[in-house]
């Protein structure tokens, strides 16, 4: 056999093997909606009433005292990023304003 076919690549340095992937860190909006409902969930013998979003679902900053589409936040529901996060609602059931002004974040 020839050298070359058993040849072995050669380590490279950590600066040419490893490089950092640039992330867009995401706007993260408060999840709010016209009214609310209350919908029975879960299995028959665990089943338990949660609250609901009904209407537009609507977004705001993290710190802020009125919607992406300027609607007051006393006036509207708010509701958990953990169950219910704006990006996560279909289009349709998404304020356009709020939707639009959170550059209409896919789901």
């Amino acid at each position: 056999m020839d050298e070359t076919q058993l040849a072995v690549p050669r380590p490279v340095s950590s600066a040419q093997r490893l490089t950092l992937v640039p992330t867009q860190p995401g706007t993260v909006h408060r999840t709010f909606a016209d009214a609310a409902e209350t919908r029975r969930s879960g299995p028959p013998w665990r089943r338990r009433e949660r609250r609901m979003p009904a209407g537009l679902v609507h977004a705001a900053e993290l710190v802020a005292d009125r919607s992406l589409c300027g609607l007051p936040l006393d006036s509207l529901h708010e509701f958990g990023r953990s169950r219910y996060a704006f990006e996560h609602f279909e289009a349709h059931l998404r304020c356009s304003a709020c939707h639009a002004a959170a550059g209409s974040p896919d789901s």
